[in-house]
């Protein structure tokens, strides 16, 4: 690739897909991976078209290709075929990445293409920023994200989540130390970025910038230490010294920062990541999960519970694990830590294939003689992305994934060469990148389908059509979990078509067991017979959404069926608890799963 390929592709990956305001339900985050899929898809095209005489190989595709095989053989293990598909293409985008990333010449001008990416990314974030602080995103007719019209207390720029948004906007702190050290940026203009991002993301809220401030600042002095000589090295190592104390400086003195915000008329009110801990520390509700993913391990150790599993388990836990109450309102389909969540989902085996995978391509940077400023500048952003990851799940975004896989395959550890038949690699490349274009581009279609079709219309003959179009789409099995999503706001519990009705239901819960799932699936259970099932199914219900007891019991009294009135007695004594103890309050919702779930005979991990 020359300067402008490779400009055109890192802005693909890690600028263009954070722009991304189409965030409608049930697919807001579909165009932000969408994006770093058609990239890829280009760049691989683009890098494939001329053949080679031998093919440079990074050792991150080799662990790559082992996990994509475990993947598709755990996937028929547990039945899971469509979301075992989902990740297999997944794993192939990420090939394609890293091998793409061989057709980047010269590393030094690289990286600093990809400095200038992120950097000029930050800045169109702190821009949507600033607009969400002043009221004014509310203006841009949806283009600029906005919770609620006038000033807002969530600065989340585009990205749409405060710890990814203060995620993105620490990367591009480290690409601006990283293109002054490198004298590529004017010190008065680093000085400028470095302090608006520390502002914005201390008015984000996210309390994980803290803990990036000191991991960078131990890597910098590392890197200084081993590299004393090196002036780009010295120059990065000061501006990240500098970068780390205006971080903590604005996390400190947020409020009377805010206090300048609201002697200019705007009534700002915003907490910082610092309040936040104080507040409330670090999330206890973060601790459970763990404890349920530890569980987990120790039910299925080798192979895990399936791609895709850990959300039906923790639901079920949360109900009948006898775990501590933090109710939340919120299906948890990720244990927040990536250690626990691989270790749940894929076992001892396919935790040991990612992990030794990342120390085996990241452990080089550490190495004597590998301490120049354009590797702390890669080892910063990984040590970034998997601190985040130890606590949320920025990897299940495509673009944090994508950078990770490109830090792997930019490691200090040389590739190693192939040779294959070039003519077949050639075209297999350029068939696999076209086909990643084409699922981008007939999916916009679906897309928009998907988000219009989400509410079914007051017309009887117009949702029979659309229901008929959203079981072609679930057909495709890249889209079946969007479409079926969808599907069952159309599809209600009854008498008829009952064993039908019972399967689409159970095998939905399955993977994406949400309010109205689990409260579609116990009305069900309960109308064919199965008492028991459905006892347990609304229990589920309640203690992952006590916020929706009233509404269950209002639908099933609305349903006036006998064989309901067993789960009616159950959602009134729920609903009576949490009115009890105050509707819409933390002792509302922890009386309402306190009335059906499980005794509190656990603690939470650590």
């Amino acid at each position: 690739m020359n300067n402008k390929t490779a400009i055109l592709f890192f802005a693909g990956l890690f600028v263009i897909p954070f722009l991304n305001a189409a965030r409608l339900s049930p697919l807001q985050d579909w165009w932000t991976n969408a994006l770093v899929l058609l990239t890829v898809g280009g760049a691989a095209v683009w890098v494939f078209r001329k053949r080679a005489s031998e093919l440079e190989i990074p050792w991150i595709n080799a662990f790559l290709l082992v996990f994509l095989l475990y993947v598709i053989f755990s996937g028929v293990i547990h039945g899971s075929y469509t979301v075992t598909l989902q990740m297999a293409g997944v794993m192939l985008s990420l090939l394609l990445l890293c091998q793409s990333a061989q057709g980047l010449k010269g590393r030094h001008g690289v990286l600093a293409l990809l400095a200038w990416s992120l950097l000029l990314g930050g800045g169109a974030q702190a821009a949507f920023g600033l607009l969400q602080v002043t009221g004014l995103a509310y203006h841009f007719d949806g283009w600029v994200v906005f919770q609620s019209k006038g000033p807002s207390s969530s600065v989340i720029g585009n990205i749409g989540q405060r710890n990814q948004y203060a995620n993105y906007l620490t990367l591009s702190m480290l690409a601006a130390c990283y293109l002054w050290g490198e004298r590529r940026l004017r010190g008065g203009a680093a000085f400028a970025a470095l302090t608006v991002f520390s502002l914005l993301i201390a008015w984000s809220g996210a309390r994980l910038p803290l803990a990036y401030g000191l991991g960078l600042a131990c890597l910098a002095w590392y890197w200084h230490r081993r590299a004393r000589q090196n002036e780009a090295v010295s120059r990065m190592a000061a501006a990240m010294a500098l970068s780390v104390t205006m971080l903590a400086f604005c996390q400190v003195f947020a409020h009377p920062l805010v206090g300048w915000l609201q002697a200019v008329g705007l009534d700002a009110n915003i907490q910082s990541g610092a309040d936040r801990i104080l507040d409330a520390g670090l999330g206890a509700r973060r601790r459970v999960e763990w404890a349920k993913a530890w569980l987990m391990l120790k039910d299925y150790p080798l192979l895990g519970c399936g791609l895709g599993g850990y959300a039906y388990q923790s639901a079920w836990l949360e109900a009948f694990g006898g775990f501590p109450k933090i109710a939340e309102n919120t299906l948890f389909t990720h244990s927040h830590n990536l250690i626990f969540q691989l270790l749940a989902e894929t076992g001892v085996v396919g935790s040991l294939i990612i992990l030794s995978g990342l120390v085996f391509c990241l452990l080089p940077y550490f190495y004597r003689g590998a301490q120049n400023s354009g590797n702390l500048f890669l080892i910063g952003a990984a040590f970034v992305i998997l601190c985040h990851s130890q606590f949320e799940f920025p990897l299940w975004y495509l673009p944090f994934l994508a950078l990770l896989a490109l830090v792997c395959a930019l490691s200090p550890r040389r590739g190693f060469s192939a040779r294959l038949d070039t003519a077949l690699l050639q075209w297999s490349g350029v068939a696999a990148g076209a086909c990643l274009m084409l699922y981008v581009l007939s999916g916009a279609w679906v897309f928009w389908t998907l988000t219009q079709y989400n509410h079914p219309t007051a017309d009887v003959k117009t949702n029979q059509e659309r229901v008929a179009r959203l079981q072609n789409i679930a057909l495709l099995p890249w889209w079946q979990d969007a479409a079926n999503l969808v599907l069952i706001n159309y599809v209600e519990p009854s008498r008829s078509y009952s064993d039908a009705k019972l399967l689409y239901f159970e095998q939905l819960a399955r993977f994406q067991p949400y309010s109205a799932v689990l409260f579609k699936l116990a009305m069900q259970q309960a109308l064919a017979g199965e008492q028991e099932k459905a006892r347990v199914s609304m229990a589920m219900a309640i203690a992952n959404y006590p916020g929706e007891v009233l509404r269950f019991v209002y639908f099933l009294r609305a349903a006036n069926d006998p064989a309901l009135e067993g789960l009616v007695r159950m959602t009134q004594a729920a609903a009576r608890a949490y009115a009890l103890h105050g509707v819409d309050t933390e002792e509302g919702r922890v009386a309402a799963v306190m009335a059906v779930s499980a005794p509190v005979t656990r603690g939470p991990l650590f």
